[in-house]
């Protein structure tokens, strides 16, 4: 409803060096205060608010890995994730979308691959098995310069997914004795 937004304080789980990131909130119905959201010793990022705005599906490294995760999402003062951390997908994620209606999470797992996970979100959440889609190729993997990797329409049905085109074969030009082409 463009009421909050979420963002990550750093990095990247899959790098052992980096900080870990927190996700921190920002209410634009309440001064555009900003809060934590998810705040821990390990790394929570990727979040995604479900199209009702009740649920968050964000990754954590708790377990020793990037994993997706859904919680309780309340619009309180301030806004807080409440219940049960409710693990969806153990195979390392990268990046979340929801479809419209609510009815699958897609990610962007290590391998590259993008999964689709059924849900429903009447009571406690149900979820499907994963289902592989597709394998996003390495060289377009290679353009995808934010954690964001992929976007999906409302249906379900099509994906948007930054691709890197060679325009030419690399050369390499070596110029010897530069020195003498000098003035």
């Amino acid at each position: 409803d463009g009421r909050f937004v979420v963002f990550s304080t750093t990095g990247v789980s899959r790098l052992p060096n980096e900080a870990q990131g927190d996700v921190w909130i920002s209410d634009f119905a309440n001064g555009r205060k900003t809060t934590p959201l998810l705040n821990s010793s390990f790394h929570e990022g990727n979040t995604a608010f479900s199209p009702d705005g009740k649920w968050i599906a964000f990754t954590s490294n708790e377990s020793g890995r990037s994993e997706l995760y859904l919680q309780a999402f309340e619009a309180a003062s301030p806004p807080r994730v409440v219940g049960e951390r409710i693990l969806v997908a153990r195979a390392g994620v990268l990046a979340v979308r929801w479809r419209r209606d609510g009815k699958e999470i897609f990610y962007l797992g290590f391998e590259g691959r993008v999964n689709a996970v059924p849900v429903k979100l009447s009571g406690k959440p149900e979820f499907g098995s994963p289902a592989p889609l597709f394998t996003i190729s390495t060289d377009a993997r290679a353009g995808i310069h934010a954690l964001v990797g992929f976007d999906v329409s409302a249906d379900g049905q099509r994906f948007v997914i930054p691709v890197v085109t060679t325009g030419e074969a690399p050369t390499l030009v070596v110029v010897q004795d530069w020195e003498a082409m000098l003035p």
